[in-house]
């Protein structure tokens, strides 16, 4: 799993808070992620992903505040975190993001 590049979980009815296990996969480019019912806080661990490209996590019950550990995912191209409940303004630190 350690050289896993793409992960797809979309729509699998996943459910409870974020699975921990996933910023294991230091080598992950793209995950998927979105239609599932994850629920509470995008972790700041999310950050652990170095070479995460790109992420969609739509529709998954996410709350709380985007943290801005997301800032240090130098190489986001994408992201979609559409229809979840976030709250609060963006990390003005996003703008730093180059690739996005």
């Amino acid at each position: 799993a350690s050289s896993l590049k793409l992960l797809h979980l979309v729509g699998n009815e996943l459910g409870g808070v974020w699975p921990t296990e996933i910023t294991a996969l230091k080598s992950l480019q793209i995950l998927y992620l979105s239609e599932n019912d994850i629920g509470g806080a995008l972790p700041a661990a999310l950050a652990e992903l170095s070479d995460l490209e790109v992420f969609a996590c739509v529709e998954c019950g996410l709350k709380g505040t985007l943290p801005t550990s997301v800032v240090s995912l130098k190489k986001l191209e994408y992201l979609n975190l559409s229809r979840n409940s976030f709250s609060g303004p963006l990390p003005l630190e996003l703008e730093s993001l180059l690739s996005l």
